[in-house]
């Protein structure tokens, strides 16, 4: 190729993404240069990572499904669930830069239910590792208990346990905050489909910043003469903090540093 054409193809290319900046920002005119140059290459970013990941993926199924080591189940149905929970995530995330208002066409319950889809989807990847850990831990340390109850026996406890743990911090959040899934702010692409495309939070809008702790700070105490209410409440503010205790340590892995520590300390007794 000369160095005229080259210059030409340079230039086609970036009259091209020029036109492409121009024509999203007369759809959306109260986006600015740098937004909707965001809007154009956040799809091309997702889509590269996403195929990196779905490379990687198939990968381990392939690997897991061929050699079936202790937690080959494990991570079958982890990758499994994860490609189709990102390539979800990534698409409501793609249709929502582009589309205004999303929930005008579908109705307010696809958004809700895609909050729903994709909140158990990331919260079965923070808990995953943790559940493995902890069956290596009781597999290796606990090894005579193992024995004695049968390792085909204990894997598909945890293969189950794989596979509820989600939904049980679900029904938690729910039994603390009914209308959790109605306040709680889990991803950008969610707000955008409730007609927020800004992120602003809006008080016109049907959505809320809420975060998890600010959920437990919300109970209100009713009069202590209404003892089943108090009760509840009291029940209800317990198993919140102790939900959050619990999630913060399963982010920042605490928990399976613990069994792991175990785990080498047995090993090197």
């Amino acid at each position: 190729m000369s160095e005229l054409d080259e210059h030409r193809r340079y230039t086609t290319n970036e009259e091209y993404v020029s036109l492409m900046i121009a024509s999203l920002m007369r759809y959306q005119p109260s986006m600015s240069v740098f937004e909707a140059m965001s809007t154009l290459f956040q799809p091309m970013i997702a889509i590269c990572t996403f195929a990196m990941g779905l490379y990687l993926h198939l990968r381990v199924i392939k690997i897991s499904m061929k050699e079936k080591d202790l937690t080959w189940k494990l991570d079958v149905f982890n990758s499994s669930l994860l490609i189709g929970v990102f390539l979800y995530s990534m698409v409501m995330h793609i249709v929502t830069l582009f589309v205004n208002d999303v929930h005008k066409y579908t109705g307010d319950w696809f958004c809700y239910g895609s909050k729903v889809v994709i909140y158990i989807g990331f919260r079965y990847m923070h808990g995953h590792t943790l559940v493995v850990s902890i069956l290596k831990y009781v597999m290796i340390v606990q090894w005579q208990k193992a024995r004695d109850v049968g390792h085909d026996q204990i894997k598909k406890i945890f293969f189950w346990i794989n596979i509820l743990h989600p939904l049980l911090d679900a029904c938690t959040n729910l039994f603390v905050s009914p209308d959790f899934f109605w306040s709680w702010d889990v991803s950008p692409e969610i707000t955008r489909c409730l007609g927020d495309q800004k992120h602003l939070f809006n008080p016109n809008f049907n959505t809320t910043p809420i975060k998890l702790h600010d959920i437990c700070n919300a109970l209100k105490p009713p009069v202590k003469e209404a003892y089943p209410q108090y009760a509840l409440y009291v029940l209800r503010k317990g198993i919140c903090w102790t939900h959050i205790v619990f999630f913060y340590s399963i982010m920042g892995n605490a928990l399976e540093m613990i069994a792991y520590i175990r785990i080498f300390w047995f090993m090197r007794r």
